[in-house]
């Protein structure tokens, strides 16, 4: 029976690709290449990780799946609610979840949001959770030693220096590789479907490397990847490679923050929800101070409050008015005219600003940003920062662009494009599996390459088995 293995490189473009496999690296991923099907992936609107990936995982556009950022906003009486988001707050069923409904074995290890893997799932699919998750979990104690592995060198993405930044990823994606080729030689499965997202961290952090000076830094990392897909290719795994978006260097960069400011709307991002920490944080700092012995206490209590990235975080309308988790996302407090402000924004000349309905559809829509921003051209990035003026033509920032890759293994084309919900259908249907009935997907692509179409309501029994097993479902 066919098998298929699933390859996520994090935000690599098929220049940056190039590049690597030009520098001499990713030699079986080239040859990968040289027998598949290639197109553009267009990520989602923006192209941020969590919905991106969970698009890709879905099947469905953030309107139905109602992952929308890296957090979870809500408007209560008082202020903005924000949490980091989590499985919880999925409106659809990703890959992991289907499979497991359609009793086929898996192994999904870094997928953006599968933290609080349903009971259910264990019994066809091992899901760790990625690194964004509060803590990363195996949802089966046989396989702790992945939790060991991806866990490892998680804070080295914050390092500046490239030499150590390339040392510690160059270790962590070795462990994982080796985790991983044992849960595979231990496991049958139809499918393995990881998320890389090493080389997304070094361009935040790197410079050169989108400009090819440092990539021989990290030939570790190529080198393990490529390691890893022999292996799966040894195991007789068709290989699909996937990014959830791609990179660019820009030079002009629109700043919303200081924009909205100019206009006397006063704005905002997460880093006002640490407020109230902060200050009990100095409170309990200056206890400490006075009585020694609360030390040991207070080294455990600030370990864990660190820790604690999902806690919940208030930020008052009289303090923000306009919250920007993420530069193209836009809340509104209740008393703030929307339609002013999209007016405002298009009027500066470097954004089109949209109401979420002209974007999104779906189930958990409410759940949205009021507005959403798209830069006027592909060359402007529109920044999550401040700055003394709205725009700039010197910035020099590394970011996130929508254009990423797509390749299917055993076809001979190019193909223009494919958006992010257009690769579950076609992994199902390379499976021989049906495709949810309400998949944003046109399913052209599948259609080009002969694949037998089939349909199942598939969102009703995830929505029967996650209740049974417990989930409530976060609005």
């Amino acid at each position: 029976m066919e098998k298929i293995a699933v390859i996520g490189l994090d935000g690599v473009s098929w220049r940056i690709l190039d590049s690597i496999i030009n520098e001499g690296y990713f030699n079986v991923i080239s040859e990968v290449l040289d027998n598949s099907l290639k197109a553009d992936l267009i990520s989602t609107d923006p192209p941020w990780t969590p919905p991106a990936w969970t698009s890709i995982a879905s099947g469905v556009n953030p309107g139905k799946h109602g992952i929308y950022s890296f957090y979870n906003v809500k408007k209560l009486e008082k202020g903005f609610q924000s949490t980091l988001v989590t499985g919880r707050e999925a409106c659809y069923p990703r890959i992991h979840e289907i499979l497991s409904l359609l009793k086929v074995k898996s192994l999904v290890a870094n997928l953006p949001a599968t933290y609080y893997t349903p009971v259910y799932v264990k019994r066809y699919s091992v899901v760790v959770s990625d690194w964004l998750s509060p803590s990363i979990r195996v949802n089966n104690p046989m396989f702790s030693y992945l939790v060991d592995a991806f866990s490892k060198n998680i804070a080295a993405k914050e390092y500046k220096d490239p030499e150590k930044l390339s040392k510690k990823l160059g270790e962590r994606v070795r462990l994982i590789v080796k985790a991983m080729g044992k849960a595979i030689s231990t496991l049958k499965l139809r499918l393995v479907f990881i998320v890389f997202s090493e080389i997304d961290w070094i361009m935040h952090k790197d410079k050169g490397f989108l400009k090819g000076t440092t990539i021989d830094y990290y030939k570790d990392i190529f080198e393990n990847i490529d390691k890893f897909v022999k292996k799966l290719k040894r195991d007789n795994y068709r290989i699909i490679i996937v990014s959830d978006h791609g990179f660019k260097l820009y030079r002009r960069a629109f700043y919303p923050r200081t924009y909205l400011d100019r206009h006397m709307l006063r704005s905002g991002d997460i880093g006002y929800s640490w407020q109230a920490r902060n200050t009990f944080i100095n409170r309990l700092a200056k206890l400490v101070r006075r009585h020694p012995v609360l030390r040991g206490f207070a080294k455990k209590l600030m370990a864990k409050i660190h820790k604690e990235k999902s806690s919940l975080r208030l930020i008052p309308y009289d303090l923000i008015q306009v919250l920007i988790p993420d530069p193209h996302y836009i809340y509104l407090a209740p008393s703030i005219d929307k339609h002013y402000v999209i007016d405002l924004l298009n009027k500066s000349g470097f954004v089109k600003a949209y109401d979420k309905y002209e974007v999104y559809n779906g189930y958990c829509i409410e759940r949205g940003p009021d507005i959403v921003l798209r830069p006027k051209d592909d060359g402007l990035l529109i920044s999550r920062g401040r700055y003394s003026e709205i725009y700039r033509e010197d910035a020099e920032i590394t970011d996130h662009h929508p254009v990423g890759v797509f390749s299917i293994e055993g076809y001979h084309d190019r193909y223009t494009q494919v958006y992010t919900y257009d690769v579950l259908p076609i992994i199902l249907g390379c499976l021989s599996l049906p495709v949810p009935s309400d998949t944003d997907s046109d399913l052209s692509l599948m259609e080009k390459l002969d694949i037998k179409i089939k349909f199942v309501n598939i969102r009703t029994r995830w929505l029967i088995a996650s209740r049974i097993s417990g989930i409530r479902f976060n609005s």
